[in-house]
């Protein structure tokens, strides 16, 4: 009983709190949609805040109403072509953006904790074959941004569409050489490579609706002119496999390391460089994450690696009661198995 009336404490607590938000955002959610606790209902995702002590009501209704416009004329449209929604960001923080060329922009700034507007952005928009562009009439943030990377407005309001994977992309007209790295699993994506990295989370407005083709192997289609920021991924195959070690890891209190060196069919010609990792295609590691190749020196057509797998200390320490020591099962290794930088199967 005493569980249960703490955890009724903290919920009436925090719809206490959401009412005191409620009161406080009042004045700024005048006239628009709201739910029971006095967020606006944006027709996206959950309901957003906006703190009456940080933007105007005036500021505020005028990006309501833009929004509400935009979606009205967007939904007649019935999602046809690049006007629509879109969404840029991570799990905690991101961007959601609404436009039409007739309507304009509007730009949404959301700390996803708590459902809360860190900023907006509202404007004209101007669309053409190969460039989309935004022209602002008013940008505000929050006070309390500091030190989000998404709570920044995007500086560049000039975008290119680009089609990858069956969706469709908004990306930022200097921001193309990124966008290419993505797709590839090059650059900065390629230390994601073998890691709880969020594929979805990069910084790149994708429309909402658009559903992923996950058999689609193609490259990004980009406008004409821009053919040439195009990346293809590396690939690969294991030419030889050899015999594995164990490695003592002083840092860690129940796993060692068990290296085992590989040799890839991909070198200085297809653009591998040392430290760069090459993912296992269908080979998962421990704890989920995809097995990669670690590239330790690279020759002109050839390469070679590590794999790095968890293996138990000798003897085995428990990291809980219910532990029973096994080793971690992982799929055998042999000459043929494909590698590619692609975060992407």
């Amino acid at each position: 009983m005493r569980h249960t009336r703490g955890r009724t404490t903290r919920r009436t607590f925090g719809r206490l709190l959401m009412l005191l938000c409620a009161c406080a955002c009042s004045a700024v959610v005048a006239g628009a949609q709201t739910d029971s606790d006095g967020r606006w209902e944006n027709g996206i995702t959950e309901p957003w805040w906006f703190d009456a002590t940080e933007f105007s009501p005036e500021s505020v209704s005028e990006a309501q109403s833009r929004w509400q416009s935009v979606g009205a004329e967007n939904d007649a449209a019935k999602g046809e072509g690049w006007q629509g929604d879109y969404s840029s960001g991570g799990e905690t923080h991101g961007t959601y953006m609404r436009w039409s060329p007739q309507g304009g922009y509007v730009l949404m700034n959301i700390d996803k904790c708590a459902a809360r507007v860190m900023g907006f952005s509202y404007g004209t928009a101007n669309a053409s074959g190969a460039l989309v562009e935004f022209n602002v009439v008013l940008r505000q943030r929050s006070s309390q941004t500091h030190g989000h990377a998404h709570a920044t407005l995007p500086a560049a309001m000039r975008f290119l569409p680009v089609t990858w994977r069956g969706v469709r992309y908004l990306v930022g007209e200097n921001e193309l050489t990124d966008f290419c790295d993505y797709a590839a699993g090059l650059g900065q994506y390629n230390r994601g490579l073998g890691e709880f990295m969020i594929i979805d989370a990069a910084d790149f407005f994708y429309k909402i609706k658009d559903q992923a083709d996950e058999t689609n192997k193609g490259l990004p289609v980009v406008p004409p002119g821009y053919e040439r920021f195009v990346k293809k991924p590396i690939e690969a195959k294991i030419t030889s496999v050899g015999t594995g070690y164990r490695m003592i890891d002083l840092e860690n209190e129940w796993w060692d390391k068990f290296v085992i060196p590989v040799t890839t069919s991909a070198g200085q010609t297809s653009g591998v460089k040392r430290k760069m990792s090459l993912r296992l295609i269908g080979h998962e590691g421990f704890g989920g994450t995809d097995e990669i190749v670690e590239i330790k020196q690279v020759g002109r057509r050839s390469s070679t690696g590590v794999i790095v797998r968890s293996v138990r200390k000798k003897p085995c320490v428990k990291f809980s009661g219910a532990d029973d020591c096994d080793e971690p099962e992982y799929r055998p290794l042999k000459v043929g198995l494909q590698l590619t930088t692609s975060l992407f199967d």
